[in-house]
């Protein structure tokens, strides 16, 4: 089973990997222009205040440019883990989960499964392969970034503020693989996981909107937007995170194992 699901995601998995090398690479590759391409805005204080409102929030965060160009452990953490990398793991997640348990009653080839082993251990046997392969794709590039950088000259650090953000990227990860999974044992084609993860992953950032929801939005949290403010780790949300994840899991097991196919 384990190398039946490790086929079926093949083609994916390459695909990914090289996405996500492509992206380090062109990081890389720019970073020596990040002065060049700021040194132009140059603003002072009361062009700044003639600017309107849009302009100012837009400002505000190129404020924190200048430390960008100064600190190669910040332009990392900042642009890889809660930008190009960080942005694309609940979509990678859901590309390589959609179709885990969904493919096997699509095509009809559930039922040689359920001929060889129970439930529990089909459920388990492709949860697991599944994971192993989403979350390996995720600590290899979560490494492979800041050696990269190492390589290349720039001064960057495996600090303990890269390992936190780093955890918090794989219990997010985590959550949205359980979640997609969830997604793939419900339903019976290919399409409605892929079509329903699609529209969980644009709508979530939308409850950052209403206060009272904006904690439903795990998208700060996976980006690490407060560990790169103020290097803490965020260990109530973490925890949250996992019991979730937790429960998820088990639902889709129960599920699996009362579906009738």
């Amino acid at each position: 089973m384990f190398n039946k699901t490790i086929m079926e995601m093949k083609f994916r998995i390459i695909i990914f990997a090289l996405f996500f090398v492509l992206m380090l690479v062109f990081l890389i590759v720019t970073r020596p222009f990040i002065d060049e391409m700021f040194s132009q805005m140059n603003i002072g204080s009361e062009q700044m205040e003639n600017l309107p409102d849009f302009f100012k929030n837009i400002l505000a965060e190129t404020a924190q440019v200048s430390k960008m160009m100064e600190d190669d452990q910040y332009f990392l953490m900042s642009q890889w883990y809660s930008k190009n990398f960080g942005q694309f793991l609940p979509l990678f997640a859901l590309i390589m989960t959609f179709t885990i348990f969904a493919r096997e009653v699509d095509k009809g080839t559930i039922y040689f499964l359920l001929a060889k082993k129970n439930r529990p251990a089909i459920f388990w046997g492709k949860t697991l392969t599944g994971y192993f392969v989403v979350i390996g794709l995720t600590v290899i590039f979560s490494f492979i970034a800041p050696i990269a950088m190492m390589l290349s000259g720039y001064s960057v650090t495996f600090s303990p503020q890269l390992f936190v953000l780093i955890v918090q990227q794989l219990i997010g990860v985590t959550f949205f693989y359980s979640l997609f999974l969830l997604f793939s044992v419900l339903f019976n084609d290919q399409i409605k996981p892929i079509l329903v993860g699609i529209i969980v992953i644009v709508g979530l950032p939308f409850l950052s909107m209403f206060e009272s929801v904006k904690w439903l939005n795990p998208y700060p949290y996976i980006l690490g937007t407060q560990v790169i403010s103020n290097g803490t780790f965020d260990g109530i949300y973490s925890l949250a995170l996992m019991v979730i994840t937790a429960i998820i899991i088990w639902t889709g097991l129960e599920v699996f194992k009362r579906k009738e196919f």
